[in-house]
């Protein structure tokens, strides 16, 4: 059993930004409404997170070692401009990585097993004729996401889907107000204000998506989709923020979004994060998984297999700001495309980078024909 049993969801490099002495900073706790000063060590972390053999824990320090020096660097030259490739594939993966090992992304990924497991996966497996013989409640007793394997999958699955997000413009946010940046349990949020129907416009291959990040109280990052939008930008890809309602706005999104907690530098953030999460209350959703039959495939001689689109519901916000304005002329023309293969089928969803899509599709393809390959007699 490993030694270390605290095991931050949120690094401990990354939460040093947000102190003034690197040891502490200002808790905001959603459920008290009140904030505390609270020691790093114990900050965003809990007892054997990732497991009790301590292996993972270890894996994933290296890797925050490097991403560390990533972001240390754009802190020092105030500037994505100067990155190598690999750098820049290191900040990526940590923006992946972040978003996919929060407690309230580890609670997503069990409520969405637990969807497949009760539509799909146990009556399936019930109606097999080998499978019969076994009383119901054993199959009940099958609880992949309990275990820490299915979520260390998840995440080393999401350090390698950052080829996904290659292609979104990085920008930093200088924040030029007397208000700072805040941050919270899940600091990556993403954003997007394309709206088409009622899909889900916040995931990784969506046209128009924002992926933002606060790295300190003055700098934040963001990654967008620069297609569909006018950004009013510096040629070193830096982007001053003078509006207060800007900063207002970006850290709307972070309370909106976090689990439990927010943190900042300051006592004296309290009332400014209080009033932020009175406006916030009325957003909250339940995040609840649904799937929605989207359209059926019929094949000679086979039985016919229904296409469910599965999702859970998102933040029901649209954050704009001031600097980043959406082309409407681009859009137009965008929209005018998805509806007309809408009217072709029901089980199309829009995708920024189609080649990234192509490939994991090719992938996928490969992976059930090597499954079906396997399956048959020889």
């Amino acid at each position: 059993m490993s030694e270390n049993k605290k095991q931050h969801y949120v690094p401990q490099f990354y939460l040093k930004n947000f102190s003034q002495d690197k040891k502490r900073l200002f808790i905001y706790h959603l459920a008290s409404e009140k904030s505390n000063p609270g020691p790093i060590s114990s900050t965003c972390q809990e007892k054997y997170f990732y497991g009790n053999d301590g292996e993972f824990e270890k894996v994933l320090s290296e890797m925050e070692t490097s991403q560390a020096k990533v972001i240390k660097k754009i802190l020092k030259n105030g500037s994505v401009k100067g990155l190598s490739s690999k750098e820049f594939s290191n900040l990526l993966i940590f923006i992946m990585l972040q978003l996919t090992r929060t407690r309230d992304a580890k609670n997503s990924a069990e409520n969405i097993y637990d969807f497949f497991a009760e539509n799909f996966i146990l009556p399936m497996i019930k109606g097999h004729e080998k499978l019969k013989k076994y009383p119901p409640e054993l199959l009940e007793l099958l609880d992949v996401a309990k275990n820490p394997e299915f979520y260390k999958t998840l995440l080393v699955i999401a350090c390698k889907n950052a080829e996904g997000i290659s292609d979104l413009k990085p920008f930093l946010l200088i924040n030029k107000t007397s208000k700072p940046f805040i941050a919270s349990d899940s600091p990556i949020v993403l954003n997007n204000i394309i709206k088409l129907g009622n899909l889900s416009m916040i995931g990784f291959l969506s046209p128009g998506l924002q992926i933002i990040c606060p790295l300190c109280d003055t700098i934040a990052l963001l990654l967008v989709d620069a297609e569909p939008y006018k950004i009013q930008s510096n040629p070193d890809s830096t982007i001053y923020i003078s509006v207060e309602s800007d900063v207002d706005n970006l850290n709307f999104l972070q309370v909106l979004n976090c689990f439990e907690v927010v943190f900042s530098q300051r006592a004296e953030d309290e009332k400014y994060i209080n009033k932020i999460h009175d406006e916030c209350k009325t957003l909250k959703i339940t995040k609840a998984v649904k799937g929605k039959e989207v359209c059926k495939i019929s094949k000679p001689n086979v039985k016919q297999s229904t296409v469910t689109h599965v999702q859970q519901e998102g933040m029901n916000y649209s954050m704009r700001f001031s600097f980043l304005k959406l082309d409407h002329e681009k859009f137009c023309k965008f929209k005018a495309r998805f509806e007309k293969l809408s009217k072709e089928s029901d089980a199309v969803i829009p995708c920024r980078n189609e080649k990234y899509a192509q490939k994991v599709n090719d992938k996928h393809k490969n992976l059930f024909k090597k499954a079906k390959d396997s399956e048959e007699p020889k």
